[in-house]
């Protein structure tokens, strides 16, 4: 597996870790409950997380001032918004 698609399920895991209800099989019941919508507000509620406190991916990578950046040609990958810019976005 690509390092990225690693990552990328890395968030998948951190989701279910903060709210183990949303990985309960039984406690999900598509047609009898809202599951998108209980799935929607825990990532949104994992990404107010991620604006507080200092998210598991970026520390994976190397960091340069909080910003990911790209070994090969030292490009900004990314950084985590603020609060603030996260909620009024």
């Amino acid at each position: 597996m690509s390092r990225v698609r690693i990552v990328v399920e890395w968030v998948f895991k951190e989701v279910t870790q903060q709210f183990a209800y949303l990985s309960w099989k039984r406690g999900q019941k598509v047609f009898l409950q809202p599951v998108e919508k209980e799935y929607t507000v825990g990532v949104l509620l994992h990404n107010v997380h991620v604006c507080l406190h200092c998210p598991q991916i970026p520390q994976y990578f190397e960091q340069q001032n909080g910003h990911v950046v790209r070994p090969f040609d030292g490009g900004v990958l990314f950084g985590p918004p603020t609060l603030s810019e996260y909620l009024h976005n």
